[in-house]
């Protein structure tokens, strides 16, 4: 009988500690289901200095377009055999560096101020200016950002990871290192951003709240550096400091006393 009894007791205390670490670990906790709130629209990337940008030209009469499409110094444009239709070569495309000014050097076109606009924005800037200089009156101006990285560190899987695509979330950015360890602070991680004016920018994010969805930082831009702190630390404006939650640790002392205090009068 008393077997019986520590057996039954041992067993509902591990699930009590199951059920208080499985909470932890859950994301977005204040959802419910049928729920609906409104979630703005990804915003598009702005082009920073030290960003490279993948930028072509093309048209019906691919002659034309020839000047405008240079990689390593070298025109890169293959004619096909008809003489009509065109295609960049697969070379590596180093792309064009925005400087510190935020300026690029672009063929025939000259130095382009492109620092702050949005891909489209560039887009539609050359294409402009290629009509308006009567160098091409039809082009197809396409814009893509090469250096899309995002820095992660700390109870995750940690390192630089490439992006293909211009746009990615926090949520898919956990995704893509195979979720969080058990010992993330999931309601504390940190995102730094270099701003425009060239300063760096903190945002805070917990992903048990649906609240993260209203973040500036859920969606993250090229070169973020996300940091998972672990529990029993906190970022002060001093740098990383250690401490012990004296909440947690008492509420710990206790659990484990009454369950001993619950064996021994099972034992007696």
């Amino acid at each position: 009988m008393k077997l019986s009894k520590l057996f039954i007791l041992t067993a509902l205390s591990v699930v009590l500690a199951s059920c208080s670490t499985s909470r932890s670990l859950t994301y977005m906790q204040d959802f419910e289901v049928g729920e609906k709130f409104p979630v703005a629209d990804a915003p598009e990337l702005k082009v920073k200095p030290g960003d490279r940008l993948d930028i072509s030209v093309t048209c019906r009469n691919p002659q034309l377009a020839i000047p405008f499409n240079v990689v390593g110094g070298v025109f890169n444009l293959d004619l096909g055999d008809d003489g009509g239709r065109s295609s960049i070569s697969n070379e590596i495309k180093k792309g064009y560096l925005v400087d510190n000014d935020g300026n690029i050097d672009f063929p025939v076109l000259g130095t382009l101020h492109v620092a702050g606009f949005t891909l489209n924005q560039v887009k539609k800037y050359i294409t402009d200016l290629l009509v308006e200089r009567n160098y091409i009156k039809e082009p197809l101006v396409s814009v893509d950002l090469l250096n899309f990285r995002i820095t992660v560190l700390g109870e995750t899987s940690v390192g630089d990871i490439s992006i293909s695509a211009n746009q990615l979330n926090i949520f898919q950015l956990i995704a893509r290192t195979h979720d969080l360890s058990p010992f993330a602070l999931r309601t504390d991680v940190r995102v730094i951003r270099y701003t425009d004016d060239g300063c760096r920018e903190i945002y805070s994010l917990n992903l048990k709240s649906k609240d993260v969805f209203n973040s500036p930082a859920f969606y993250l831009q090229q070169n973020d550096i996300v940091y998972v702190m672990p529990k029993g630390t906190k970022l002060s404006g001093s740098g990383l400091t250690s401490y012990t939650s004296v909440a947690s640790a008492i509420l710990s002392a206790i659990s484990t006393l009454s369950v001993l205090f619950m064996w021994a009068n099972a034992l007696r």
